[in-house]
């Protein structure tokens, strides 16, 4: 029954993806889509299989979970704190207490003023238990869904970039080893790229057309499920968001220096934020963070820890960014492969370095009405490097942490290569080939 009813989700997930217009991108064949679902949908067994046969714990691709069907089993034990639990009202009362102590992510005992994202993730799971009958790889199967639709909105969002190369769109959204492995688990990458996909799509839309409701709804939506989940990526992203907003505001121009004037005020917000709100104290809180996660490397003895960065004042901030961005994207490297599991993000890591490099000595000037998008994918990248640099002090966490970014990070490098091509019949779709086929026939 467990498989019938995966392969059954599995199959009209499938049959969703390839009729709905929204998985329907330009030049690409729309074939192409399903594949990377079913793809998906394999990493997630796989990412399900390293960590039930593997490893001796119960981490969190189990736990978030566990907690879901404690809840879900609510409903025939106490449908009053079955509601509760689902929608967050009351469950801080001593009745529910019975319910906290069979928990074990719903809560934590600091937050530093952030949100934590526990209770949210177990939602997730709890509404996707409505519909799995409580079998494991059917969440797989959904998450893998919810995933694709953020790699699929980042794919509409800087579809203009990539005018005549889609095919590299399509390799930096959908094809990042990393990305598709932890996206497609149970686990809050999923709900992250989502969320994360989804608000990118709805920004570039309203830069677009301010006017479309949907537009609006979906900034709405990410933004509450950004808010509860990883407010980190909010704050990555916040600066670039003010940017586009000035750039948009004073009628299109200068754009450089918009956006290096936007940041340079943010930042200097951030360190006198403590005087509005109690995570407001960019440092400290990055600090305690810091400690947070050093204090937990101690108390696993993780062998996979990394040396700790000085972040003590805003002058060893400065000095250990550079250090941060490099721990953030290319390592671990191919000199700490240390067990067969470090083997692929050791190489993916190597590739994305190689990209780098490739991008610096092709280097293209971008078009001026292409640079804003640019620069946002740039910002993200450097920001959210930067914070998971200084605070995640273990490898194999920061594997996880940096996915997020790792497709604008290849966005930018792909947007500044100068441009080469591959065949066509590979990834374009039959209607492009037929509409080339028509303006240009000596081709054919």
């Amino acid at each position: 029954m467990h498989a019938l009813l995966t392969i059954a989700y599995a199959c009209l997930f499938s049959v969703i993806i390839y009729r709905n217009a929204f998985f329907r991108l330009s030049e690409i064949n729309r074939f192409w889509i399903p594949v990377i679902f079913w793809l998906k949908i394999g990493a997630g067994i796989l990412l399900w299989a390293v960590y039930n046969y593997h490893y001796s714990f119960r981490s969190d691709t189990f736990i978030y979970f566990d907690d879901a069907m404690v809840i879900r089993n609510l409903w025939s034990e106490d449908r009053e704190a079955f509601w509760k639990f689902l929608f967050g009202v009351g469950t801080d009362q001593p009745d529910m207490a019975y319910v906290h102590d069979r928990l074990r992510t719903w809560t934590k005992s600091y937050s530093y003023g952030l949100s934590y994202d526990g209770p949210t993730i177990v939602r997730f799971n709890l509404l996707i238990s409505l519909f799995s009958g409580g079998y494991y790889h059917v969440h797989t199967v959904f998450m893998c869904f919810l995933s694709l639709i953020g790699l699929t909105g980042l794919f509409r969002a800087f579809s203009k970039i990539f005018l005549g190369r889609e095919w590299m769109l399509f390799v930096a959204c959908f094809m990042i080893p990393s990305v598709v492995f932890w996206s497609s688990g149970v686990l809050k990458e999923a709900p992250l790229i989502m969320a994360l996909g989804i608000l990118v799509y709805s920004i570039f839309g309203l830069l677009e057309n301010h006017k479309r409701i949907l537009y609006w709804v979906l900034l709405g939506c990410s933004l509450f499920i950004l808010k509860f989940l990883k407010e980190y990526v909010i704050i990555s992203m916040l600066p670039a968001l003010l940017s586009l907003l000035v750039y948009r505001l004073i009628g299109r121009r200068r754009v450089l220096s918009v956006f290096l004037s936007v940041h340079v005020i943010c930042f200097v917000i951030s360190m006198n934020a403590s005087s509005f709100f109690v995570g407001g104290n960019f440092l400290y809180v990055l600090n305690k963070k810091q400690t947070d996660f050093y204090n937990v490397t101690n108390l696993v003895e993780a062998k996979s820890g990394i040396d700790r960065i000085d972040i003590s004042d805003y002058t060893h901030f400065f000095m250990g960014y550079p250090k941060a961005l490099g721990n953030t994207y290319l390592r671990p490297h191919i000199l700490e492969m240390k067990t067969v599991f470090y083997w692929p993000v050791a190489i993916e890591n190597l590739l994305f370095f190689v990209l780098i490099v490739v991008t610096l000595f092709r280097f293209r000037r971008p078009d001026r009405a292409l640079l804003p998008a640019l620069l946002f994918a740039f910002s993200f990248v450097v920001i959210l490097g930067g914070i998971v640099g200084f605070t995640v002090p273990i490898l194999g966490a920061l594997i996880r942490y940096k996915i997020v970014a790792l497709p604008f990070l290849a966005v930018c490098c792909f947007a500044l290569i100068r441009p080469f091509s591959i065949p066509t019949f590979l990834w374009q779709s039959s209607d492009s080939k037929k509409q080339a086929e028509q303006l240009h026939p000596e081709a054919k």
